[in-house]
């Protein structure tokens, strides 16, 4: 299967929208009505921002408007790729510790103020200090003495973040990572003018006139409960290549008053909801692209009945993950074999033959063998009954459905009752997660079982597992780290810690009118900087 990174959301000409808004046509329209449709794209938002501080970025509105107005070292382009930002070129010491940025000349604040490399470092420590409360903090644990200044156990002069000039910035990590440049990609890693924030203080980013752009955008609005309007910064560095003149944010929490806007014209992308998916999955104004979430269901593998792999294999073989994706979602989402998806360069899938359910490497539904193992391990438990399993979920409509099925196919196949449950309070033995890294790089997915990991739910722990991954970790050659990950998901495909159900897709509703808009799977969600808008 060809990798993919993108989906390109080619215009559909000639298309009618289902509801059209009212008014005059375009051709009556004032020429100034005109000019602000054609320069201006119109996005909904789901949730408003608490602040467009890049050191904050605490809701998923305020980390794409900040995708908007700020720009990093690095960046991901229409690609999908990584490709450079304010920093024109980098280099790594030959240990993989110490990575060096270089950045462009004449680089500018959108208000005429020269960006340095001294505003990098000082919107890190402000990340850093445990009174910013930094949603995304722990991202920077990477960097030599950041967590230990973070968690007041280490000097602010132990932090590796060093400006060496005002173009230069040094950073020395606590152990080698190719994939830091990923990382910085993120908005918690993007500049804040160190002279303008502390004029600001504690209402920087919370309204047009308390925030300095660095990206291609510039904050001209913030209307509360309604909108925000940006348009494009005079002072950026690529401001020739960007093509929208404005981008309007509106906010629109209701997922039905939101298609209502889309169908008016109102909005130009909107999300589409997994519950109205069944009525708009056939308009040809819906795009999909493979968004790197995947969901699994983890079992906690220190319970007296889920540490046998024998029972965790069972439940594996007893779901039917196509008809998950197929059925149940309704042709949302990719069923899922392994871990690391193919949209991460170097796991792209291969032609293989097809698996009948009797064949050792199995992954798929094997619902006879499922029972076969499921008898295995009653016996060994010298019971004929397993007790009422619990399954954690997160109470929304996606997380219900998918746990409905799968009480339904554990009952059909196994005879297995499951109790659903919200309240990770109650005690339970398995948990429908998912888990969407912020960078295209297998870490981003092998740390979810590492031993330590905070979000490691079923307590699994394999030494061999660990060391695979920490060498993942410092390989600084691509190849040698693609061999090590794979062998690290053959431990874990033996080992069974959850099952791994599918991988997300995220459908989005274009307006015809827009073209060369580019959704990315990780990094910023849209690239529009290209796009062009028709009446």
């Amino acid at each position: 299967m060809k990798k993919v990174y993108i989906f390109l959301l080619t215009a559909l000409l000639g298309l009618v929208l289902s509801c059209e808004k009212a008014g005059k046509p375009a051709d009556e329209q004032p020429p100034h009505e005109i000019k602000k449709r054609t320069s201006r794209l119109l996005i909904r938002g789901t949730e408003e921002p608490v602040s467009v501080n890049p050191n904050l970025s605490q809701t998923p509105t305020g980390i794409v408007v900040n995708s908007f107005l700020n720009e990093g070292l690095t960046k991901i382009g229409k690609d999908g790729m990584l490709v450079p930002g304010l920093a024109e070129r980098w280099e790594v010491s030959s240990d993989g510790k110490v990575w060096t940025f270089y950045l462009r000349d004449n680089l500018k604040w959108s208000n005429g103020d020269i960006i340095t490399a001294n505003d990098f470092r000082f919107s890190w420590i402000n990340v850093l200090n445990p009174s910013t409360k930094a949603e995304y903090v722990d991202f920077l644990y990477i960097i030599k003495g950041a967590e230990e200044y973070s968690r007041h156990k280490g000097k602010l002069a132990d932090v590796g973040i060093k400006a060496v000039n005002n173009k230069t910035l040094e950073i020395t990590l606590t152990r080698p990572a190719m994939y830091f440049p990923l990382l910085l990609a993120h908005p918690v890693f993007f500049p804040v003018s160190e002279r303008f924030y502390l004029g600001s203080k504690e209402d920087f980013g919370t309204r047009p006139e308390t925030i300095t752009s660095s990206g291609p955008y510039t904050l001209r609005e913030w209307n509360t409960g309604n909108n925000l309007l940006m348009v494009k910064n005079p002072y950026y560095w690529d401001k020739g290549n960007i093509k929208p003149e404005e981008i309007e944010i509106k906010i629109i929490s209701d997922p039905r008053k939101a298609m209502n806007a889309f169908n008016s014209g109102e909005v130009d992308i909107v999300n589409l909801e997994q519950e109205l998916y069944q009525e708009y999955k056939d308009d040809p104004r819906l795009q999909k692209y493979p968004n790197g979430r995947i969901f699994y269901v983890s079992f906690n593998v220190k319970d007296k009945i889920f540490e046998n792999p024998k029972i965790r294999k069972a439940v594996e073989l007893s779901i039917d993950k196509k008809e998950l994706t197929d059925i149940v979602l309704e042709g949302s989402g990719q069923p899922a074999d392994r871990l690391i998806p193919s949209i991460i360069p170097g796991f792209e899938d291969e032609e293989n033959d097809e698996e009948d359910e009797n064949s050792e490497k199995s992954y798929g539904y094997a619902p006879n063998r499922a029972k076969k193992l499921y008898k295995e391990v009653l016996k060994e438990l010298k019971t004929e009954r397993l007790p009422i399993i619990k399954l954690l979920i997160k109470e929304d409509y996606a997380d219900r459905k998918i746990a409905d099925y799968l009480k339904t196919k554990l009952k059909e196949n196994l005879d297995m009752d499951i109790e659903i449950v919200t309240n990770d309070k109650d005690s339970y033995v398995l948990r429908l997660c998912d888990e969407k890294p912020i960078y295209a790089d297998p870490m981003g997915y092998l740390k979810i079982f590492k031993t330590e990991y905070k979000d490691n739910y079923g307590f699994y722990s394999n030494p061999e597992y660990d060391k695979l991954v920490d060498k993942v970790n410092i390989e600084m050659h691509n190849q040698e780290r693609i061999k090590f990950a794979e062998e690290a998901e053959k431990i874990l495909m033996k080992d069974m810690p959850a099952v791994f159900l599918f991988f997300q897709e995220r459908e989005i509703m274009v307006n015809p009118r827009v073209k060369n808009i580019y959704f990315i799977s990780f990094g910023m969600k849209y690239y529009v900087l290209e796009a062009e808008m028709t009446e």
